[in-house]
């Protein structure tokens, strides 16, 4: 039996050729005549199923008398008709036989499938917005009701909860998104993203990481293989990694953990209702007690107990008329540049 498609195609595809009783009788392999393979005609698709000991039989009879030197399946067919041995075709939508032998045919075979994909989601309930730019992997799961925006990947183990909102330019891979979360612009890796969560923009959550319920990742803030307690929030230029932070904690703008001392990575514990000053420096191993402050632009390299806070900065010294003392008064020239 052979798997055929009806096709147009001028080039890749032999064409079949039955006799009044719809067994094949020939397979016209090559470019063949204009009006062999004009319009539309039944091709053969290369896919088949033989009988096996029949197949054996004939395979020390394939020579490679042909342009390419080639040694070619299709004449195993071609000698079973010769001896007279009966040839059947089952006939398969297009899509289903499209070969691939090149990187462009691989791109149209992708988007066939993930169309597909695609379609499957929708009519389970889930939004889709624009399929032809969401590129989701057979694997992923998404329950109805979830709403997928342009330009959006999803990968792997994937799973995406009620009513959660990805996209858009999010990408996410092997990870766990629970109900009414939000994530755009945004890369999510081997995490879980608890309940009613909003990630982005320019977020990167890596491996490793939990991000609990009802928490705010803002812009451009990176977290490695870290636990975020439920209704914490970090909102901007931030880097959270090797932590486990509390719930109700404030993690100020442009704040760090200096996680790795050039051999090792340790890791920080950061209590509940917690409050870490804009552009602060946390140098584990370190432990941020319950409801402790740490000042803004500090560098903490000691624990800080409970109820405490924690300032570890220069103090500001002001030099009066030093610039002009020093003759570094800038020029409109300068300020141009």
């Amino acid at each position: 039996m052979i798997i055929t498609t009806d096709t147009n195609e001028s080039t890749g595809y032999g064409k079949i050729v039955r006799n009044g009783q719809g067994n094949v009788v020939d397979i016209v392999t090559g470019n063949g005549s204009a009006g062999e393979r004009s319009g539309m005609f039944e091709g053969n698709s290369s896919m088949y199923c033989f009988d096996t000991p029949l197949l054996v039989s004939v395979l020390g009879r394939i020579g490679c008398n042909n342009a390419n030197e080639e040694y070619c399946l299709t004449d195993a067919i071609k000698i079973l008709i010769k001896d007279g041995r009966k040839v059947g075709a089952y006939k398969a939508p297009f899509e289903e036989t499209i070969g691939v032998h090149d990187k462009f045919q691989l791109m149209k075979v992708s988007k066939l499938l993930n169309r597909r994909i695609c379609r499957n989601h929708m009519k389970e309930g889930v939004t889709i917005v624009d399929p032809d730019t969401t590129w989701i992997e057979a694997s992923v799961k998404i329950e109805q009701d979830a709403e997928i925006l342009p330009n959006t990947i999803l990968e792997g183990a994937t799973v995406i909860g009620e009513d959660a909102v990805i996209g858009p330019n999010a990408r996410l891979t092997d990870s766990l998104v629970e109900d009414d979360v939000i994530i755009y612009n945004s890369i999510v890796a081997g995490s879980t993203i608890r309940r009613g969560a909003c990630i982005g923009p320019y977020s990167y959550i890596r491996p490793g990481s939990t991000i609990g319920a009802h928490v705010r990742i803002g812009k451009s803030v990176e977290v490695k293989n870290a636990q975020i307690g439920d209704y914490s929030k970090a909102l901007s230029l931030a880097y959270i990694g090797d932590a486990d932070i509390g719930e109700n904690v404030n993690y100020g703008s442009g704040s760090i953990i200096a996680n790795f001392d050039g051999n090792v990575k340790n890791r920080t514990k950061i209590g509940d209702n917690s409050f870490i000053g804009s552009n602060s420096s946390l140098i584990a191993p370190v432990r941020i007690a319950d409801n402790a402050y740490i000042a803004a632009g500090s560098t903490i390299t000691d624990d800080v107990p409970v109820y405490s806070m924690a300032i570890a900065r220069n103090r500001q010294i002001v030099k009066e008329n030093w610039v002009l003392n020093k003759n570094r008064v800038r020029s409109q020239k300068d300020t141009d540049q």
